[in-house]
C-alpha cells in the first residue's frame, strides 16, 4: 500500500503492508472468528517426548512438523526440546563418567574389604585393597553414561573417604595404643602419588 504526504519540504511516498490483507492482496469477506482469517490459531497440545541415554543437561531434542503452523499452508515448523537432568546426590557426572563417593571405616581401608555401592544399573561390589587411602579411586568400568552416537561408554569412579572413629572409652583408648605400638614407619610409608589422591578428595 503506497501513500504519498506532503511535508515541508515537498511531496514523499511511503509504502506500507496493508493491514487489512496484511500482503495477501485479497480480505476474506467473512472472517473466521477464531483466526481471523489467518488460518491458524494458537492451541496447546501435550506429547511424549523419548529421551535418548546419555543425554546431558543443556541438550536440545528435535521433533520435525511441531512447531507453529506454517501461514497459508505452509509446512509447520519444528519443535526444541530443551532438556534438563534433575541431580542425584549420590552421582556427579564429568562427561560420560560417574563420580561417586563411598565411606568405608578406617579399619575395612587397613585391611580391605568388599563394599557396596549404587551404580546408574543397580548396586555393585567393590573390593577395597589393604592399605586404602583417603582419597583412592577405583575404577567401574563401562558403568558410566552412554554415548549419544550409540558407541561407547563412560566408567564409574568411586572415591573412597575413610572415617575415624572417636575413641570414648578407655578400652578403646588402650586398644588404638596397642595397635600403634604394633605398626612401624613401613606402614605408613606413602604411596606414589598420594598427596594428589588427598587433594582429588578434597576437590
Amino acid at each position: 500500500m503506497r501513500q504519498v504526504a506532503r511535508g515541508p519540504f515537498g511531496q514523499f511516498l511511503r509504502t506500507q503492508v496493508c493491514p487489512a490483507c496484511r500482503g495477501a492482496g485479497e480480505v476474506p469477506a467473512d472472517p473466521c472468528s477464531a483466526c481471523q482469517g489467518s488460518g491458524r490459531r494458537p492451541t496447546t497440545l501435550s506429547l511424549t517426548v523419548d529421551i535418548p541415554a546419555g543425554i546431558a543437561s543443556g541438550q536440545r531434542i528435535r521433533i520435525p512438523g511441531r512447531g507453529a503452523a506454517g501461514e497459508r499452508g505452509a509446512a509447520a515448523g519444528d519443535l526444541y526440546v530443551q532438556v534438563q537432568v534433575a541431580e542425584d546426590e549420590r552421582f556427579r557426572r564429568e562427561g560420560l563418567d560417574v563420580v561417586t563417593r563411598v565411606a568405608v571405616p578406617v579399619t575395612d581401608a587397613m585391611v580391605g574389604a568388599s563394599v557396596t555401592v549404587p551404580t546408574v544399573d543397580g548396586e555393585a561390589h567393590v573390593e577395597l585393597r589393604p592399605g586404602t587411602q583417603p582419597g583412592d579411586e577405583y575404577v567401574l568400568r563401562g558403568k558410566g553414561f552412554p554415548a549419544l552416537s550409540g558407541r561407547g561408554r563412560g566408567d564409574q569412579r568411586v572415591i573412597v573417604e575413610v572415617r575415624v572413629p572417636r575413641v570414648q572409652t578407655e578400652d578403646g583408648r588402650r586398644a588404638v595404643e596397642s595397635l600403634a605400638e604394633k605398626l612401624d614407619a613401613r606402614s605408613y610409608k606413602e604411596d606414589e602419588g598420594f598427596f594428589d589422591r588427598l587433594k582429588h578428595a578434597f576437590r
